[in-house]
């Protein structure tokens, strides 16, 4: 006798949100199109018999503040075509979040037990490796591990050529690697003998579905043995893991690699080996340990950076050429040994066909700007999926990323409160940190950043929850949940642990178009803690919860954040947000490379003729458009300009403001206040890579040649910002400026 299934039309909501967020995946700008086939799905799935009995909980109410974080930053994005287009996929993503929490486990199909789940779960690596393995730029691997370059020149030899989307290297070897443990689950489910879970009670799940299609012991069913998982060697579960492990290996993508390895051994240690020798509480003392290990290598990461400036800083102490308060002032030793040059950035800008630079030809590449990409381009969906070309190898890997990552930190800390908008990471880490005027890196390779960076502290706290509230769902499954519902929750636990390990060194989940597959294992804990939970857990009124301990600490948090917002740095900082989002708004919404050659041309007033790229007139910068200076007037960076004015005055010493407005008034000519701003900036926040580059050129022009020097050997330059600047100077008639940097420059 069967278990009660679901009829066939409760499939409808799950098919309806898998197509509509294929069709954003492989085509975004659809726009608002695929919405109808969503709606149509929950509509379908609500009216169904039988109808879906649901519980809100904290996870959806995460995935809720999530999505609305991502709608501010679609608000606030300076490229609105991107950023709709970045917000429909996220919008995908939360439709497949909630058709997987209302699907039922079982559906009858044709008088046939079909588990779509587990279908959908146990085909999905294996799609995406070998989507990968057929559309793969297998040229971008070459060099990266040596022993699979004889692989991947056979493969290139017979790949066809298809046209369409393509994944990143980094991205396809992070969705696989995330999704394996899914994987492996869903088969192991499958190939397992048909059962029922003992201490289960027929009826319907508060998140959807027949709790008996999902292992509920049906009254007059005891003597069905318990729940287990099976395994055919030679049948179909082996060959599409293999195929999904194939295509990992084919990533090369070691960092996926990795995250899958320490996730897999972490696992192992806590809930295996070591409980096995010391009991439970060892097998949490394992955790608790493992954990800061993780903890530690990512801050070692960070610091790594930091410990390269404070040697910069120190370069001239020892000299007794400065009192101590300027001992922040890299360049007192004029001559003396520089501190070591910051590794270059990992993942460079590829040439106008999509290629990457060679690495040997950083020299000649400073100088050049003809194979630069375009400032506002978006992302084409016939290119690699927003990610950077290859990295430098061995550890350029691991400098790069340390680098990348405190550089980002210093652009999320420019709108801390806001973020930039979705889409928005490329050309304004460019232009305000790199101080580039093309787009070099596609975002910080790094998921919290990213999401702090597009959706603001609200969108960080959104994930933050969200990672808290698997965490809760797992301990209550665990205590309360049977053997299946348990080995749910461990399997979607292990996916997020891969994509939270992986998401410190790439962002395969957010960082691309991947983010339509974030909220996947997330609606898999829904669902078990639904199953397993409420059934035998009340969940608290918002009464109980505000009179709770748990609402007291709550309310205690919320009460401190009031009161530090009205401390002077935090309304300064605040005011230095605004104004950051305005400029990045104002200028990013107009600037385009070549159309404008760089960025201070926008600041320039109209009567700044030396800008145009008139024949005969000021050297061109390579690609430019000729008159540019009747391209269009200036932006209005008046609302930005008041912004700044008013956290100076809040904080004189707020460093964004002084190093955004400093380098505003650097670009229109006002070289005075240039100079005292950009010196606050730099002694306030000497680690800032932006604030040394601009300080740097403050004392080039004053005539401090060799402190200039001494300032930009602390700073990668070797991307040609120094050659802009010169052509920069040389496009105004400023020709003595042109020249005080290029002394210093060497």
């Amino acid at each position: 006798m069967a278990a009660e299934r679901a009829p066939a039309v409760a499939l409808v909501d799950l098919g309806a949100a898998l197509v509509a967020g294929a069709l954003w995946y492989v085509r975004p700008e659809l726009g608002p199109l695929p919405l109808l086939l969503l709606a149509i799905g929950f509509v379908v799935r609500h009216f169904s018999d039988p109808p879906v009995e649901y519980e809100l909980t904290a996870l959806d109410a995460a995935v809720a503040l999530f999505l609305v974080s991502a709608g501010i930053g679609l608000l606030i994005a300076y490229d609105w075509n991107v950023a709709l287009e970045k917000f429909y996929v996220i919008l995908g993503g939360v439709g497949i979040y909630g058709a997987l929490v209302r699907v039922p486990w079982e559906i009858d199909l044709a008088g046939r037990a079909v588990k779509p789940v587990n279908l959908l779960l146990g085909v999905l690596p294996t799609a995406i490796a070998a989507y990968y393995v057929a559309t793969a730029d297998y040229s971008l691997q070459i060099g990266k591990l040596p022993f699979l370059d004889g692989v991947f020149q056979w493969i290139a030899s017979w790949q066809p050529s298809l046209p369409g989307h393509k994944l990143h290297p980094n991205v396809a070897g992070g969705l696989i690697a995330a999704l394996l443990p899914l994987q492996v689950l869903a088969l192991a489910e499958l190939a397992g003998t048909e059962i029922f879970a003992p201490g289960r009670t027929q009826g319907l799940s508060p998140h959807g579905g027949s709790a008996a299609g999902h292992g509920a012991k049906v009254p007059g069913f005891a003597n069905q043995p318990a729940y287990r998982l099976g395994w055919r060697g030679s049948g179909i579960e082996t060959v599409l893991v293999v195929i999904s492990l194939l295509g990992l290996v084919l990533t090369a993508s070691r960092g996926a690699w990795a995250a899958l390895v320490l996730v897999t051994a972490v696992w192992a240690l806590v809930s295996r080996i070591w409980p096995a020798q010391a009991g439970s509480a060892g097998g949490r003392l394992a955790a608790g340990m493992m954990g800061l290990l993780v903890v530690l290598l990512v801050a070692g990461l960070v610091a790594a950076p930091e410990a390269w400036a404070h040697a910069a800083r120190d370069v001239g102490v020892g000299a007794g050429l400065a009192p101590a308060p300027a001992a922040r002032d890299v360049v007192v030793g004029a001559g003396l040994a520089p501190a070591p040059e910051l590794a270059h950035y990992a993942g460079q800008p590829g040439d106008r066909e999509g290629r990457p630079y060679n690495q040997d030809d950083r020299g000649a590449r400073a100088a050049s700007f003809d194979y630069a990409p375009s400032g506002r381009s978006a992302q084409d969906a016939n290119t690699q999926d927003g990610q950077d070309a290859e990295p430098p190898r061995g550890l350029g890997v691991v400098d790069g990323r340390a680098e990348l990552l405190r550089d980002s930190l210093a652009l999320a800390w420019d709108t801390a409160f806001t973020g930039i908008g979705l889409g928005g990471f490329q050309m304004a880490f460019s232009s305000y940190i790199l101080l580039l005027h093309v787009g070099h890196t596609f975002h910080s390779h790094n998921l919290f950043l990213n999401v702090w960076l597009e959706q603001g502290l609200l969108g960080l706290f959104a994930l933050v929850w969200l990672l808290g509230a698997a965490l809760v769902a797992w301990r209550r499954v665990r205590r309360l949940g049977d053997r299946q519902d348990k080995a749910w929750a461990a399997a979607a636990l292990a996916a997020i642990a891969v994509i939270v390990v992986h998401g410190m060194v790439d962002d395969a989940f957010y960082g691309s178009r991947g983010v339509l597959l974030l909220f996947v294992p997330f609606a898999l804990l829904t669902r078990v803690q639904g199953d397993a939970v409420w059934s035998a857990y009340e969940p608290p009124t918002l009464t109980e919860v505000l009179l709770s301990r748990n609402g007291f600490i709550a309310a205690a948090l919320l009460a401190f954040a009031l009161l530090l917002g009205l401390t002077p740095p935090v309304r300064s900082q605040f005011q230095a947000n605004l104004g950051s989002l305005s400029q990045t708004r104002a200028e990013l919404s107009v600037y385009e490379w070549p159309t404008w050659p760089i960025q201070d041309a926008l600041r320039r007033d109209t009567g700044a003729a030396g800008v145009a790229n008139s024949p005969g007139g000021a050297p061109t910068l390579p690609g430019a458009t000729p008159g540019i200076a009747t391209a269009g007037g200036p932006v209005d960076l008046g609302a930005a300009i008041a912004h700044y004015k008013r956290a100076l005055a809040i904080d004189p010493k707020n460093e964004v403001a002084n190093r955004r407005l400093g380098q505003i008034a650097l670009s229109q000519g006002d070289y005075p206040t240039a100079a005292s701003l950009l010196s606050a900036a730099y002694y306030n926040d000497y680690t800032n890579r932006a604030a040394r580059q601009l300080y740097g050129e403050i004392l080039a022009l004053e005539g401090q040649t060799e402190k200039a020097a001494a300032v930009w050997r602390t700073v990668d330059v070797s991307s040609g910002q120094l050659d802009a600047r010169i052509w920069w100077y040389e496009s105004i008639g400023e020709m003595e400026k042109a020249a005080a940097i290029r002394a210093a420059r060497g």
